[in-house]
């Protein structure tokens, strides 16, 4: 038995190998013009992942997307009570020991998982599989009932929906599925979930192509917090060219507010919407078979989109490009990271493939992303088959990140202090005593120009608060004022102006019981 399992992973896990032609070996750089973003490694996402120890349960997959059950998926938007649906692919199931090595194991298709808060906290992520979640370890018993990968997943209406792709005897996929799982007391229901076989709006393959749509979705809508809504959801996809192999990526949207119906689905062509799906234009080269898109609100590109992808499907070359709109153009790409997993693609080697963003649960100037680990012949260690994380960096234009921060107050001095409002943890807070006014500043180190604030307000919030801007942390200038506060994202701007502290001078509380407090307070120059 042990023997016939490892020869079925072998053909399935080591997927990316037939996908990979067309491989780009070294990308060209960005312009110099243009600023590089930089990325470090997200260890604590990692680890979260890091099965070794584990018996008889969920050990590692690829495939991973993540989607938030509330459906508000701009970057940092996650908090603590939030919710993060996770779908996968390939999935190992079995033990492991402390070094990672697999036994006892069986492999499934595809399974999920959901993550309380936006912290990568082991005792807060709980991982589904077998079918309709029954837990079953069984070989092949997959959640869905049928062979398929997953790919992306998106959260509105009081549904999950996840795109399906059972696959042909190359890997490539024969049609694309829509799983539907209805959200019941903020938790799948995977028992109730229905399947959409072979959307036809979704797929078409002809001799020279195949389409595939639903790699990557960005909901461009005000309910999903999207910086300049429009009411689309975009429908990322590829065009694979059957001869070469080359991936390039394609975009096609319907409106939220008729989403999943997909008859008024419309394709880029380059220049305007199109109904045919052969119309498709190509936006990028080399993309890999899983990606994003993604708004970015901050830092060197904000206002700007910006896609994430592996270059080529496979390799260690982990790329960004910039793009003016949903639909482009996007600028030159850029090789952000080298993965040091990256061993090749012979016999027993291990590789690198299917980069991708998760914007809400990213850190605020900072946008998470995950790629996949793999290795050529199949996995026998959790080390060599789970995805690895890093923050990209968007250019530190939060100036108070991190910076030196003062209150008035606070109503815990272990764990509600001014710090924790600029530390770039949307899961701790600043939170000051019940009593007006109240007030916190942070100290930027030396004079800036600034023109922008934003306050992320935890429930008990500001009614009426001053924005003010000081030399000296003595003498304010007001640059903002509001009485009708209510709470939430305040994104906030003025007329640029010079100063080293910025203050938030609050005078009316929304709640008389409460005090004021701040997730985050972040300040900018744009």
């Amino acid at each position: 038995m042990k023997k016939r399992i490892k020869v079925m992973l072998t053909a399935v896990i080591g997927v990316t190998t037939v996908l990979s032609s067309g491989l780009v070996n070294d990308p060209s750089p960005a312009s110099a013009a243009d600023p590089v973003l930089s990325a470090s490694t997200a260890d604590n996402w990692t680890n979260l992942f890091n099965r070794a120890g584990y018996s008889n349960t969920w050990l590692n997959a690829d495939g991973i997307y993540s989607t938030p059950l509330n459906e508000v998926d701009s970057i940092g938007s996650a908090s603590s009570n939030s919710k993060t649906f996770f779908i996968f692919s390939d999935t190992i199931l079995g033990s492991a020991n402390a070094a990672g090595a697999i036994s006892n194991l069986t492999y499934q298709n595809h399974s999920s998982a959901v993550l309380t808060g936006n912290t990568p906290t082991v005792s807060n992520i709980s991982f589904k599989y077998g079918d309709k979640a029954n837990m079953n370890t069984s070989q092949g018993n997959n959640l869905f009932g049928y062979t398929a990968w997953m790919q992306e997943a998106i959260a509105l209406g009081g549904n999950v929906y996840v795109f399906g792709i059972p696959f042909d005897g190359t890997w490539k996929p024969t049609q694309v599925d829509l799983i539907t799982i209805p959200v019941v007391n903020n938790e799948p229901n995977y028992a109730g979930f229905t399947k959409t076989s072979a959307v036809s709006k979704l797929y078409y393959k002809n001799t020279t192509y195949l389409y595939d749509y639903g790699v990557g979705i960005m909901n461009n809508s005000s309910q999903a917090g999207a910086p300049n809504p429009d009411g689309y959801i975009y429908l990322y996809g590829y065009r694979d060219a059957l001869i070469g192999g080359q991936k390039d990526l394609i975009v096609s949207r319907v409106l939220r507010s008729e989403f999943p119906n997909f008859n008024n689905l419309k394709y880029w062509n380059g220049s305007s919407w199109s109904s045919t799906i052969t119309d498709s234009a190509a936006l990028l080269s080399n993309v890999s078979t899983e990606l994003s898109v993604t708004p970015v609100t901050s830092g060197l590109y904000n206002g700007k989109y910006i896609a994430v992808y592996t270059n080529a499907v496979q390799s260690a070359d982990m790329m960004y490009a910039i793009g003016d709109s949903p639909t482009g153009p996007f600028a030159q790409p850029v090789k952000f990271y080298t993965a040091p997993e990256y061993e090749g693609v012979g016999s027993g080697q291990r590789y690198t493939y299917n980069a991708k963003a998760h914007p809400h649960l990213s850190s605020p100037g900072q946008l998470l992303i995950s790629y996949n680990v793999n290795r050529m012949g199949g996995a026998s260690n959790t080390n060599d088959y789970r995805p690895r994380f890093v923050n990209l960096n968007l250019g530190s234009s939060n100036l108070a990140l991190n910076k030196s921060a003062t209150a008035s107050s606070t109503d815990d001095a272990s764990n509600r202090t001014a710090v924790k409002a600029v530390d770039g943890i949307s899961g701790t807070r600043w939170s000051s005593a019940y009593s007006d006014p109240q007030w916190i500043y942070v100290d930027l180190g030396s004079s800036q120009t600034i023109n922008h604030v934003k306050l992320n307000w935890e429930a008990a919030y500001g009614k009426s608060y001053q924005i003010q801007v000081s030399s000296n942390a003595s003498d304010w200038t007001t640059v903002y004022s509001t009485t009708t506060g209510d709470g939430g994202l305040d994104d906030i701007t003025f007329n640029a102006v010079n100063g080293r502290y910025v203050r938030m001078y609050g005078t009316q509380r929304v709640n008389a019981g409460w005090g004021y407090s701040l997730w985050d307070f972040e300040v900018y120059n744009n």
